[in-house]
């Protein structure tokens, strides 16, 4: 038997140039399948990986706090038995000239 990998979570974000904040949101597509998810941020060509629960949500980047706004953000769906699922994207916006 062939565990089932877990679908793409829904991924979405608000970014406010002005203020330099990032809020993301998300939701895994099957919490039962979805053990954990990785979130990985692009700083430039930079890469960062975290390990975050399927359950949390919610992440916030705040130029007003030292923290810096990635350029891009991937979400990939970890199940129980170890199986990755597609990554979601958020890519930000480009930057106005």
């Amino acid at each position: 038997m062939r565990a089932a990998t877990p679908a793409a979570p829904e991924l979405s974000g608000t970014l406010k140039l002005k203020n330099g904040f990032l809020a993301l949101k998300w939701k895994p597509a099957d919490r039962d399948s979805t053990s954990v998810l990785v979130l990985q941020t692009r700083f430039g060509t930079e890469w960062q990986c975290e390990i975050v629960p399927a359950r949390a949500g919610y992440r916030e980047f705040d130029r007003r706090r030292g923290q810096l706004v990635p350029d891009e953000v991937r979400l990939i769906p970890v199940g129980r038995t170890g199986g990755q699922g597609s990554a979601s994207v958020w890519p930000v916006p480009p930057t106005p000239q």
